[in-house]
């Protein structure tokens, strides 16, 4: 799929859901945030998955391979969207690792009520499009079915197996992974606020640097991401000078360096130059006349419900499509177009729904 496609069919989503906004008024409670860049950011990164996913699948129905794309830009945009996500993650919850106090129960409630509601109908509807494509023939006892769905709504920290005996329920949802690592920060986050309070009281840049260091040699890159969002906050609160148009040409060297030599940014050079890319918005303020745009900073309010869901509408529009209307394999690149802007869509005003009456309701209770 061209590279063009990716930016012609954003602009024409936002430009329809932008005239769409003057009759619906679904911008009117987009509510004003300490960062209202980061709004218009997400909306971009959650997208960007639907469409690295969307070439995923495509692929997929073709030849039962569920492999990162062959073009390079697709191949990426999916990986720099989930970095920036752990880092955006790490920068607004690194401010509460430097406060004088840490409301735990507060602070977990309020992630309860904020992920889990809409994560359990997502594993309902996962589990529903499962028994759709097997005809609602269920073939495991109902013993196993309910310990398999439960390990599905464990966030994964339980092993996923296959539901209803069918393995392609990996490929109908792809995304759980990450929220793994996001409640492991969570989980995290007490105990490193407990051992800055204790060994360095007022010393935060030394404090993240000492953890930069010791988790760029871990195992898995993704601590190292969070941190690297936690080192934008702390320089952030330190008021560290950066000259905001040396910070911002590095923000675009790195993001061009990234996309011209690498195919993934789960690697320490390609994610420290993604946190070069991210401190050049969230420091300098530059980008906000572009990312807080109102239809920019809506899409990233629904975000949540774009990333949890966009995986189950791209395999079933596929799906449908193979079966009732052609094989995958005789789709033109225009037809193919079509179809991933129809799955954008859909995704969008599905993902508006899930915002309004699952993800707002719950988490305004609080």
């Amino acid at each position: 799929m061209p590279v063009l496609f990716y930016f012609i069919s954003l602009a024409v989503l936002f430009i329809l859901f932008y005239y769409l906004d003057k009759i619906f008024k679904f911008t009117a409670n987009v509510e004003d945030a300490r960062f209202t860049q980061l709004d218009g950011l997400r909306a971009f990164l959650a997208l960007s998955v639907v469409y690295h996913h969307s070439i995923i699948a495509y692929s997929y129905f073709i030849t039962g391979e569920w492999v990162s794309p062959q073009n390079d830009f697709y191949a990426i945009l999916g990986p720099i969207s989930v970095t920036m996500f752990f880092m955006i993650t790490g920068f607004l919850f690194g401010f509460k690792l430097f406060k004088d106090e840490f409301n735990i129960k507060y602070f977990i409630g309020s992630r309860l009520r904020r992920i889990v509601p809409l994560y359990l109908f997502s594993v309902f509807l996962l589990v529903f499009i499962v028994f759709y494509i097997n005809d609602f023939i269920l073939k495991e006892d109902l013993l196993s079915l309910t310990e398999n769905i439960l390990r599905w709504a464990s966030f994964k920290f339980a092993h996923f197996v296959p539901i209803n005996q069918d393995p392609r329920v990996f490929e109908i949802q792809s995304v759980y992974w990450t929220l793994k690592w996001e409640w492991k920060f969570y989980i995290a986050l007490p105990f490193l606020f407990l051992l800055r309070k204790k060994f360095f009281q007022d010393k935060n840049i030394l404090f993240i640097s000492v953890l930069l260091v010791i988790f760029f040699f871990y195992k898995y890159i993704f601590v190292f991401l969070f941190l690297l969002g936690v080192l934008a906050s702390v320089l952030y609160i330190e008021k560290v000078y950066i000259n905001k148009i040396i910070l911002n040409t590095l923000g675009i060297i790195s993001i061009i360096l990234i996309f011209s030599f690498y195919n993934t940014v789960y690697l320490k050079i390609p994610s420290i130059l993604t946190a070069i890319f991210f401190y050049s918005i969230v420091l300098s303020n530059n980008f906000g006349y572009i990312l807080n745009r109102k239809i920019f900073r809506y899409f990233g309010t629904i975000s949540y419900s774009i990333y949890l869901l966009h995986n189950m509408v791209v395999f079933i529009v596929f799906y449908l499509i193979n079966i009732y209307y052609k094989s995958i394999t005789n789709i033109n690149i225009i037809e193919y177009e079509i179809i991933v802007f129809i799955i954008v869509v859909m995704t969008s005003i599905i993902s508006m729904f899930t915002y309004k009456f699952i993800e707002h309701k719950f988490y305004k209770r609080g």
